[in-house]
Formats: C-alpha cells, structure tokens, sequence
C-alpha cells in the first residue's frame, strides 16, 4: 500500500490536513499521514543540518592535513554534537508521528465504497 507523509509547520497544519483528507478520498488504497513538526524540532532539524555541514568541511581539510591540533580537537567534538543532535532529532520526530497517529480527527479512515451508504 502507498504511503503519503505530509511534515507540516503547525502554521499550515489545517490545510495540509484538508488536502491529505481529500486526496484520501479520491485514491482510497493510500495512506495518507500527516504528522506537524513542533519548533522543537524544526530547531533541530537546522542545527543538525548546520553540524553535518560543518563536520563534512572541517573532514575535507583534514583529509589534506589541513587542521590544527586545536581544529581537530574543535572536529571531535562537533562529531559528538551531531550524533547527540541526531539521536535527539530522531526521537523528537518519532513523537511527532506518534503524536499524529493518535490526534482526533487527523486520520478518519474512509470506508471502502461497498460498505458505505
């Protein structure tokens, strides 16, 4: 069965949630899931995307023996803040479509045609 995930700001939640809600309609074998990403989250999201950014520049030069002592130790760390960061991202975004999941009204599955009437 197709799924069809929707990450939504909470800004634009509603009309996300209309348009899964009636795209649900018109293909009934997809699913459609549409969880919203807390500012929690959304902060996170960046810092992980500015840590990888950091952490692939400062491999780079360091594959051509171009740190300091001190950058190097400076790498170290922002590799163990970017793991920290993504385990957290991880477990937040878990919650978040969990959280989905069990919202009231977010997911009113449709009845198949034969059993509607």
């Amino acid at each position: 069965m197709p799924a069809n995930l929707t990450l939504t700001t909470k800004e634009e939640q509603a009309v996300n949630l209309s348009e899964a809600r009636d795209e649900s309609v018109a293909k009934q074998t997809e699913l459609f899931w549409v969880a919203t990403l807390t500012d929690e989250i959304l902060a996170l999201v960046t810092e992980l995307f500015r840590s990888r950014e950091m952490v692939s520049e400062y491999d780079r030069l360091g594959a051509q023996q171009r740190l300091t002592g001190e950058e190097a130790s400076c790498l170290s760390d922002e590799k163990s803040r970017r793991d920290r960061v993504q385990k957290i991202s991880v477990t937040s975004c878990s919650s978040a479509l969990r959280a989905a999941r069990r919202s009231s009204g977010a997911c009113k599955p449709t009845p198949p045609p034969w059993a509607r009437r």
